[in-house]
């Protein structure tokens, strides 16, 4: 029973369930109201789960997953009471509610991060348009029938919301969303012609359905993923063990952050980014984070990781810069993960990254450019196991001896 005072999804989805099953079935008035009352007790532990500015750290998925059953129960609750009971009354629920649309990179599209996917459940927008109808909605939501399928539709159907969704405006997206408690951003075109979005996080490696990927990224063109984070995994008997981190989905090997002095990333509140830097203009935004407290010190051996990020959106680039510094000297290893491939297009340093179409889909390519200080270094490829699931493939830049100081720098332009 730990989910009644439940800080993630369970809470939302066991009590959203209980409690419409008690006011469905239950003929005593008292009975379900006690069903009422203990989903109310839960519903300040569940909201905590998320940081103050609304981010969830279990990913968009869950998003759709935990809030929509959340959504799910404040509304079967506020039409039992006849609107004296409101779960969602609170800033904090409103805020969140605003993450759904404001992590979306393109489309229905976010970074795929942590366990839960990239895609937006828009009948879940239309649920929190019930209740917030001055928030926008994506175009697609406008356009849905709330009677399409999942959590949204039961509620609608069940519980009498069915004809209530108000007209609402399209969300217009701006050049960039931030959830700064998070460490979580992102970066838009805006009326640019930049082909590139860019979705990044620093964090901690203590999140719900964490990752260990402090300091990752993804980036599109338009609403497809070209590189970076590959999102999750198969569950398995591992997956919520002790040796959740043996996969290299889930550690930081499969993710598109350093390997420093052969060491990953360790799972952990204490293991944190640090932002060190922000400069936003509609021209060109740069972040930068020193990622070094993600990593054991007597393993990495490093004084400072700073990872910068530079969106800039007169240039049509994306660059991805590490700066590493070792108390000694140490090795260092900086992969790009991608589902496509990664060719030789010219002298050392030049790539082209290109992603396979789908149906119906046009191929993604972009120009690749590395720059290395510090020592010589070349290219190891690796595929990444993932059973059931399309496996990536790891392109690393590993320099070829331990060393002081280095700087791998990766920029991403647009193919011709």
């Amino acid at each position: 029973m730990w989910w009644f005072q439940g800080h993630n999804n369970w809470a939302a989805v066991c009590h959203s369930c209980v409690t419409r099953t008690a006011l469905a079935v239950i003929e005593d008035r008292m009975d379900r109201a006690t069903f009422v009352e203990g989903a109310e007790r839960s519903v300040p532990g569940f909201l905590s789960g998320f940081t103050d500015d609304g981010y969830c750290s279990e990913g968009l998925g869950y998003w759709n997953y935990g809030w929509g059953h959340f959504l799910t129960l404040a509304l079967a609750v506020r039409e039992a009471t006849g609107g004296k009971v409101d779960f969602c009354a609170s800033d904090k629920a409103k805020t969140v509610m605003k993450f759904g649309t404001g992590v979306l990179v393109a489309g229905t599209k976010a970074a795929p991060i942590a366990d839960g996917g990239g895609s937006l459940d828009e009948g879940v927008v239309q649920l929190g348009h019930l209740i917030w109808p001055d928030l926008p909605m994506t175009e697609r939501s406008l356009e849905r029938s709330p009677l399409t399928d999942g959590v949204a539709s039961y509620t609608l159907l069940d519980f009498g919301q069915w004809g209530k969704v108000p007209s609402a405006s399209a969300v217009k997206y701006p050049i960039r969303t931030a959830f700064p408690i998070a460490q979580m951003y992102v970066l838009r075109p805006g009326e640019s012609d930049m082909p590139f979005r860019l979705g990044l996080k620093s964090g901690h490696n203590g999140e719900f359905h964490n990752h260990n990927d402090v300091g990752t990224y993804a980036l599109f063109i338009g609403s497809r993923q070209l590189c970076g984070d590959p999102g999750g995994t198969e569950y398995t008997a591992n997956t919520f063990s002790s040796r959740r981190y043996e996969n290299k989905i889930l550690n930081s090997y499969g993710h598109p952050v350093p390997v420093l002095n052969g060491a990953l990333q360790s799972p952990g509140r204490q293991f944190a980014g640090k932002l060190v830097k922000t400069e936003f203009a509609p021209e060109r935004d740069t972040l930068a984070f020193d990622i070094c407290g993600a990593y054991k010190i007597d393993d990495a051996k490093a004084s400072s990781a700073v990872r910068t990020f530079t969106y800039d959106r007169a240039a049509k680039r994306v660059t991805i810069s590490d700066s590493i510094a070792f108390n000694g000297n140490g090795t260092v290893s900086v992969p790009i993960v991608t589902f496509g491939t990664l060719k030789p297009a010219g002298g050392k340093g030049s790539y082209l990254l290109e992603v396979p179409a789908k149906k119906g889909e046009k191929p993604l390519a972009a120009k690749v450019e590395i720059s290395v200080k510090g020592a010589d270094w070349k290219m190891e490829e690796e595929r990444i196991e993932n059973p059931n699931r399309t496996p990536p493939s790891r392109f690393a830049v590993t320099l070829s001896e331990p060393v002081a100081s280095a700087e791998v720098t990766v920029a991403f332009t647009p193919a011709e």
